[in-house]
């Protein structure tokens, strides 16, 4: 898994007025917590930069060089959580975890799939149902991404965690049965059946056809 650089500067405030000030110039109060880090150690990361990096992990994982500007201090991170407003949806918090190169770590790694399946020419559907798995590894082992080739998958077929192969030095946590995609036949429509209420709406207008019949039929007996 590569690395990326980020900027940190120290943040020795938790006051509510500070960290709101904070934000409003473009910052986003976090934590760095885990391996080498004695007690939490409060940060701040500029908004746009940490925003950059959440899109990028869309696509793919990785692992953070974060640098405390003052102090110089490094920390090889993995973004572990973020909080967003609930009305602007900005970022509001971030914590970043700190790992060992020399020690395993749990991380969920993104699915991508490759290919156009031969299911899907001959107009069957395809369906994502696992987007990530979860494996086991020292962090420069792990992978950013993993690549699923779907093509060969016809209508009916699917393709599980056991069938993907990944390589280096991990360990896959996610269960092997569970399925990563499948091509599913296309969904017929089927038209629904009038309803009781509309065929005797229907009905209804034939009725009375039949009684002004019947009337003008007696009134010319009269006649």
């Amino acid at each position: 898994m590569k690395k990326i650089p980020l900027k940190a500067y120290e943040r020795k405030t938790e006051k509510k007025s500070d960290l709101r000030k904070l934000r409003e110039e473009g910052f986003v109060p976090a934590v760095i917590y885990g391996e080498g880090v004695e007690e939490s150690k409060t940060v701040s990361v500029a908004h746009g930069e940490l925003l950059r990096l959440l899109r990028k992990r869309r696509y793919e994982d990785f692992l953070i060089d974060l640098e405390v500007e003052e102090t110089k201090e490094k920390f090889i991170t993995l973004l572990q959580d973020v909080q967003f407003h609930p009305v602007t949806d900005r970022i509001i918090h971030a914590d970043f975890y700190s790992v060992s190169l020399e020690k395993p770590i749990y991380a969920k790694i993104p699915v991508h799939l490759v290919g156009e399946a031969r299911g899907v020419k001959e107009g069957g559907v395809l369906y994502q149902v696992l987007h990530e798995i979860e494996i086991e590894a020292k962090p420069l082992d792990l992978p950013s991404v993993i690549e699923v080739d779907v093509t060969e998958l016809e209508i009916g077929d699917s393709i599980h965690v056991g069938d993907i192969k990944i390589e280096g030095d991990v360990k896959v946590i996610t269960p092997p049965e569970e399925t990563v995609v499948t091509v599913s036949e296309p969904e017929k429509v089927v038209e629904a059946a009038p309803a009781e209420e509309e065929l005797e709406e229907e009905e209804a207008p034939a009725e009375e056809e039949g009684k002004e019949t019947e009337v003008k039929e007696e009134e010319k007996k009269e006649e």
